[in-house]
């Protein structure tokens, strides 16, 4: 595998390298288009999809690293995912324009002793600055909401740290193992703290070596800020009372704060509002507990062993209850549970409970006194062809219909917001499947193994779909609101994510066979190979909102011919990232609203078409550009071999390098008297073009233009006095058609109405 992916990665360069050679050596930028770019190689940038630029590092390592505010004209907006992360720069200075730090962004940075961070930032994402074992302190902006997870974890030598008001969330892990921190302080708006996420490696006593300073109070342990020193209770000190009322100042309970305690009442006051992992688990002689109104998150095994708990209320405004949380609560039968609820967790409800459930059918539910239909917890007789799912069903509970071997048909209504881990696993008979545009999560495995699924459709509102949705299925068309894990791009990017696939290399082997049409209906971006070696697909709709297509998307689609379009404005706007992000890379038909697409009109108010917008579309006969197109970039319609003719209108400034190369088939051109450039390659190949006016505004020809282009006899401008030979492309002569000194285009030039013959060793 290592070998394949490997090889695959060459190929990918070799071939981005041949189809870019003849563009290399001539890509000519006039110098209202030259990016503004910092000096030296130190940074790599990429185009995000609201137009602005993500930063990472480049080759150069530097002491005190500033990263630019714009790039190419644009804001850097954002440090991408481990964007210098094992870097040796002592000190880093972010600026104003940086919205967001991605994950892992400073990981590793090991003489890093200095941080300034922006104001305009909101989130300190995963494992950002881990393992800067050198960093003694931060001060985060007040805009700082979230600290994500192992976001400072190995920070040894971090002493202080200071949240203001309005952070909400600490991840798992967030400060682990900062064993010099002394003093930290949180504050009231927490709502949620994750596991370990002040702990120290092989401590679980919160005493040294942890130098962390904690508030104590009748034995409790607490941590929290000057006014209320008692925001998250740590650690329960007497956990043999029978009764315990949580402090009125505590805003989260710390995870295995009370675990394993021998209470029968806990008392949870209005101000609390997280609950954390393990807070309460394996309270064997807890018998009920109240959650208040403010608590949004139940957090993983929050309750798991409760075994003598029967009943669960308030809850009211829970919107999350995560993996095992109420797990072998063997006595519980009362759990009232919110109608916000948007995310329930693997195994929250073990097969031990012994929960009221309200029967209907085959089908037994739970929820609340409003909605006893909430949740569609299980089928209790698995050998119908089909069930009726009730209205007010908001989420369909994992392995709910797990190996319904009879099930043929089902319609989830509307309403339903969640798909649990396999909800319809090993129904072999399922053929048809109707799901509603309030789906928000489908989880991992929903349809596994549904055989005789030969068509599925995923909601646009759909943000998340788990790994292997339709591992095992029979497809042979698919709709997807986007492409991988996550509607955001986070996650695994690839199509065969929903067939269970972790690697490009899986994508020939592990899609089935019968999978020909894909059908994109929602996203902005196409990640890094994410229909990379997909052989088996025939035909794809990309939707008018897709932004950017990142490298290797395409790659090795060899057997991808129809692209369908709605919106060719829009389609002009994409960001290629290079020839293997172009869906018709190895040729194709352009389908547009249907149908296929050979007269082809660029919309008015396009300013812009794009690197590789049409690279290599067979179907298009003939090409009408209006002036409001300023620039044809590089390879746009490269290899339209059926292209007949190209009218561009008054506008136009820039034709690119290698724009119409090789299209065989064109005969006749339109130029406007805007055009002032003319690229390298630019009809190189176009072998059946006999004749071309060039206009008046022209002022730079680079080299090879014309090549191959055997048909070419006349190359006709005017108002021009003459020719010159360029020794740099930066020192053009306006009042002369400026020839690269490389060109070799020109056998004879005489006049101001010049007739150019091309020598044929010009090619």
């Amino acid at each position: 595998m290592k070998r394949f992916y490997s090889t695959m990665l060459l190929l990918i360069v070799v071939l981005a390298a041949l189809a870019l050679s003849a563009c290399q050596s001539s890509n000519f930028t006039p110098p209202e288009y030259d990016p503004l770019a910092p000096e030296g190689s130190e940074f790599i940038f990429t185009l995000l999809d609201n137009g602005t630029y993500s930063v990472k590092k480049g080759s150069h390592q530097l002491t005190h690293l500033v990263i630019p505010e714009t790039y190419n004209g644009k804001p850097v907006t954002e440090i991408g995912t481990k964007g210098f992360s094992g870097c040796v720069f002592q000190k880093v200075t972010i600026p104003n324009s940086i919205q967001k730090i991605g994950s892992g962004a400073f990981d590793s940075c090991i003489s890093l002793t200095s941080v300034t961070l922006p104001d305009s930032l909101t989130e300190i994402a995963a494992s950002t600055f881990a393992n800067c074992v050198y960093l003694e302190e931060i001060n985060l902006p007040k805009s700082v909401t979230s600290i994500g997870a192992s976001a400072f974890q190995g920070c040894t030598s971090l002493k202080t740290f200071s949240l203001h008001e309005g952070v909400t969330h600490i991840g798992s892990n967030a400060f682990y193992n900062c064993k010099s921190l002394a003093t930290i302080s949180l504050p009231d708006s927490l709502t949620e703290v994750g596991k370990d996420a002040f702990a120290v490696l092989g401590n679980d006593t919160f005493i040294e070596p942890n130098d962390l300073v904690y508030n104590e109070l009748d034995g409790d342990l607490y941590l929290g800020n000057a006014k209320n020193p008692y925001v998250v209770l740590i650690r329960v000190g007497d956990r043999s009372v029978p009764s315990y009322t949580v402090n009125s100042g505590t805003r989260v309970i710390y995870s295995s704060a009370c675990s394993s305690a021998s209470m029968t009442s806990i008392l949870l006051h209005d101000n609390v509002k997280g609950i954390g992992p393990y807070a309460f688990s394996w309270c064997r002689s807890l018998q009920s507990i109240h959650i208040p109104d403010g608590v949004l998150t139940i957090g993983e095994d929050a309750f798991w062993g409760c075994s003598s708990m029967t009943e669960v209320t308030g809850m009211n405004n829970v919107t999350s209850i995560n993996d095992y949380a109420f797990g072998y609560c063997s006595s519980l039968k009362t759990l009232a549970l919110s109608d916000k609820l948007t995310h329930v967790g693997d195994n929250v409800f073990s097969s031990t409970n012994a929960l009221v459930t309200t029967i209907e059918g085959e089908i037994s539910y739970i929820g609340s006194p409003t909605n006893p239909h909430m949740i569609l917890l299980r089928v209790t007789d698995k050998t119908k062809a089909s069930y009726s799912i009730h209205a007010d069903t908001k989420i369909i509970y994992q392995y709910a219909f797990q190996s319904c071997e009879d099930l043929t048909e089902i319609v989830v209504p509307e309403g339903v917001r969640v798909l649990g881990n396999g909800a319809f696993s090993g129904c072999k008979m399922l053929g048809d499947v109707t799901l509603p545009s309030t789906l928000q999560t489908v989880g991992t495995s929903a349809f596994r193994n549904c055989k005789r699924l030969f068509s599925a459709t995923i909601p646009e509102n759909v943000t998340y779909i788990g790994s292997g949705v339709f591992y095992g299925c029979s497809l042979s068309k698919v709709t997807l609101p986007f492409i991988g894990e996550y509607a955001s791009g986070a996650g695994n990017p690839l199509f065969g994510h929903i067939f269970g696939i972790s690697d490009i290399g899986q994508h020939p082997t592990k899609i089935p066979t019968s999978l020909t049409q894909v059908v994109v209906t929602n996203c902005t971006t196409l990640g890094p190979s994410a229909f990379s070696d997909c052989h088996t697909i025939t035909s794809i709709t990309l939707p008018s909102t897709l932004k950017v297509i990142h490298v290797g998307a395409f790659y090795f689609t060899k057997n991808l011919k129809k692209l369908y379009i709605n919106d060719i404005g829009a389609w002009c706007g994409v960001e290629l990232a290079d020839v293997t992000s172009t869906p018709l890379g190895y040729g194709g038909t352009l389908y547009l609203n249907g149908k296929k697409a050979e007269s082809v009109v660029i919309p008015e108010g396009v300013s812009e078409i794009k690197t590789y917008t049409f690279y290599n579309h067979q179907s298009i006969t003939s090409l009408e550009i209006p002036g409001t197109v300023k620039k044809v970039g590089d390879c746009a319609f490269e290899g339209c071999t059926a292209l007949t003719s190209v009218t561009i209108g008054e506008g136009a400034d820039i034709i690119g390098c290698a724009v119409f190369k090789n299209c065989a088939a064109l005969t006749d051109v339109t130029l406007p008297d805007s055009v002032t450039h003319i690229d390298s390659n630019a009809f190189r190949g176009c072998s059946a073009l006999e004749k071309i006016d060039l206009p008046k505004s022209l002022v730079f020809l680079a080299d090879h233009v014309f090549k191959n282009c055997e048909s070419l006899k006349k190359v006709n401008f005017s108002t021009k006095s003459g020719w010159h030979l360029c020794e740099t492309r930066l020192l053009l002569n306006p009042e002369k058609i400026n020839v690269w000194n490389d060109a070799k285009n020109a056998e004879r030039l005489t006049g101001d109405n010049v007739t150019l013959y091309l020598a044929r060793d010009a090619k």
